[in-house]
Order: structure tokens, then C-alpha cells, then sequence
């Protein structure tokens, strides 16, 4: 048994790694890998969003406000802070 493979082999370090690892590791590290970078695609994309404006016609017709505090409570009686 060689400790060091010849590079005339065809050997390299993924082939070594896929040897040791199992097909159910290789999944589940695809699967961390893809969950970790849709999570951060998504947090940098939610990070700019512009704050919407309080005049604008849809934001208006619901009500929106950007300080809770602010809330018409006699025109909006479900409103609950929080």
C-alpha cells in the first residue's frame, strides 16, 4: 500500500473524497449549500427593499402606516399593536 498516489494514476483528491464519503453525505451537503444560499439570495434581496410610501393609492386604501402608532383606531377597530 502507497501512502502517495502518482498523478499518472488518475487519482485526485475529489476521487479520494468520494470514496469516504457516502451518497446520503454528498446529498445533504448539496442540499446545506443550496438552503444556505437561496437564505442568503433572499435576505440581500429583502435588505433593499425600498420602504413603501404612506401616500401611495394601494398603501392609502389599507391603511398602511409606516409608525403603528399612528393608526386610526375608530377607522381600523381590529387594529392590534405589535
Amino acid at each position: 500500500m502507497t501512502l502517495i498516489q502518482p498523478l499518472t494514476s488518475g487519482w485526485t483528491p475529489m476521487n479520494n473524497l468520494k470514496q469516504t464519503m457516502p451518497v446520503y453525505s454528498e446529498r445533504r451537503m448539496f442540499t446545506l449549500f443550496f438552503i444556505a444560499s437561496v437564505a442568503a439570495a433572499t435576505s440581500a434581496a429583502h435588505a433593499n427593499a425600498p420602504m413603501v410610501a404612506e401616500t401611495d393609492s394601494q398603501a392609502a386604501s389599507l391603511g398602511y402606516k409606516a409608525d403603528a402608532s399612528k393608526v386610526d383606531k375608530a377607522k381600523y377597530p381590529r387594529f392590534a399593536a405589535g
